[in-house]
């Protein structure tokens, strides 16, 4: 735990524009980013931060399923925080080791339908279904996006869809062939059509075109001294906010949806306003970045 004379630094520090650990207020911490790590993913990425023990990966995985059989989203979504070895409970966003077992799965289930809702609000559904062009609309595909946070220095909620953004990113769908079936079992009585999956991950192509332009990543600033706010938060910082809101946002600069997190502190209109603005212009240059990183891979 802080204790109260690191806290009043770290917040006195804030007022005077400066961080603990160098940075300006709206400084991000610098990403490495490695893709292709997981051989039996359709797609998988590390995203880890430059000077700090946050890492979390992710692997996406896809699965040829029948359409009807899909109602809530074509997307699973697992978080698993049990490697995670410390972390202050601040606004109670960190995890934390005297956590039990089941608050830890609560916590993970909470990222994990968070960054559901995120996700399946900008994969359209159409675009997943496989044979259009033949006239089937029966089979389509099913994502399943596993994270596994390995440690976190404070602001988790973002680098989960930084890690989950360049996953999807490095996600190649293999190419189906669907053909009318010439079976004529009890298993296969009446079905029209029939699909062959190609194994060769050179014939694999993107998993929807333009994707990344619609995925969002989430931006929080958290408030350190009354109207003081930082932009990705570090363990020590986080445990000292008074307040924490999140905004979702694309490429494009489109809010997609924002968060109040933490159970203590209120925000005014005003502030939220000016956070909504600050995100956008912070992640204008993080897609920037992200994408950089992204493309030296």
């Amino acid at each position: 735990m802080i204790s109260n004379s690191e806290k009043t630094f770290v917040q006195l520090s804030a007022v005077e524009g400066v961080r603990y650990d160098g940075r300006g207020l709206l400084d991000l911490r610098h990403l490495n980013i490695e893709l292709g790590i997981h051989p039996l993913a359709n797609g998988s990425a590390r995203v880890s931060r430059a000077y700090s023990a946050s890492q979390a990966v992710c692997a996406v995985k896809l699965q040829v399923v029948e359409a009807k059989s899909i109602e809530d989203g074509a997307l699973e979504v697992s978080v698993d925080l049990s490697g995670v070895t410390d972390a202050n409970p601040g606004l109670g966003l960190s995890i934390n080791l005297d956590l039990s077992k089941q608050q830890q799965e609560k916590k993970a289930n909470f990222l994990a339908n968070s960054l559901k809702r995120t996700l399946n609000s900008v994969l359209p559904r159409d675009e997943l279904i496989i044979g259009k062009e033949q006239g089937c609309a029966k089979y389509m595909w099913k994502l399943f996006v596993d994270i596994v946070v390995e440690e976190t220095d404070g602001n988790l909620e973002d680098l989960i869809s930084l890690a989950a953004y360049s996953a999807i990113r490095d996600t190649r769908k293999p190419k189906v062939t669907v053909f009318k079936s010439e079976k004529n079992s009890a298993a296969t009585a009446g079905a029209e059509y029939d699909f062959e999956v190609d194994a060769d991950p050179l014939n694999a192509e993107p998993l929807i075109e333009g994707i990344l332009e619609k995925i969002c990543v989430r931006l929080t600033m958290f408030e350190l001294s009354k109207g003081i706010f930082v932009a990705d938060a570090s363990e020590i910082e986080e445990s000292c906010a008074l307040s924490a809101f999140s905004v979702v946002l694309n490429k494009s600069g489109h809010v997609c949806g924002a968060q109040i997190l933490g159970k203590k502190g209120a925000l005014n209109l005003d502030s939220i306003k000016t956070i909504v603005e600050t995100c956008k212009e912070i992640g204008t240059e993080l897609f920037k970045l992200l994408d950089k990183e992204l493309d030296t891979e």
